[in-house]
């Protein structure tokens, strides 16, 4: 039996108008806009499996990114994708405004990918503060590991400020940075 999620606050449906009306009544949003979570509902086989936190925003769509987390999950781990709806310097008028936008398109893009590949995957669109997203993230979900998307060292906001050692000291899991072009690999914990 299918269960449809809301990505926004985790409640669970039986069925697509359900959640459909719950987007459109008590989010006032459009249902269009966000993916369905789908997921087997039955033994506590799903339960052991382990299931791989990918926080990103600009380096997800990187094959070389996607090439690493379809070969971590290869062992049939599933992928929650957080997209943190970070602000642009020109849109800062509130609503739903150009981050929110490209994060949403990213998440729709990386979730197609790795389905693509086989990889079972499911996401929601973050908070703008990467931390926050992956704390919200963490509170709703059994994650075993965290892999952080993120632009080289010399153009990184979330390695300027030490986001990877963050995670890792608050969430007591393994956090590895993925920076592609070619994707260099640093694992913490």
């Amino acid at each position: 039996m299918d269960i449809h999620q809301c990505p926004r606050c985790e409640l669970r449906f039986a069925n697509t108008s359900e959640l459909r009306h719950h987007f459109e009544f008590d989010h006032a949003a459009d249902p269009r806009v966000f993916e369905r979570f789908r997921y087997r509902a039955g033994p506590s086989e799903d339960a052991a499996r382990r299931t791989i936190l990918l926080v990103g925003n600009q380096t997800l769509d990187r094959d070389a990114v996607l090439g690493e987390v379809t070969s971590r999950a290869a062992d049939g781990a599933r992928v929650l994708v957080v997209v943190p709806a970070t602000q642009h310097g020109h849109d800062e008028g509130g609503g739903d405004d150009l981050g929110a936008g490209l994060a949403r398109h990213r998440l729709a893009a990386t979730i197609e990918r790795l389905r693509a590949a086989g990889v079972d995957a499911a996401g929601e669109v973050g908070d703008a503060d990467p931390y926050a997203a992956v704390c919200h993230a963490l509170g709703g979900h059994d994650i075993d590991e965290i892999l952080l998307s993120t632009l080289p060292p010399s153009s990184s906001r979330w390695l300027s400020v030490d986001l990877p050692g963050r995670l890792r000291r608050h969430t007591s899991r393994p956090v590895t940075v993925l920076t592609p072009a070619p994707v260099r690999i640093m694992s913490l914990g």
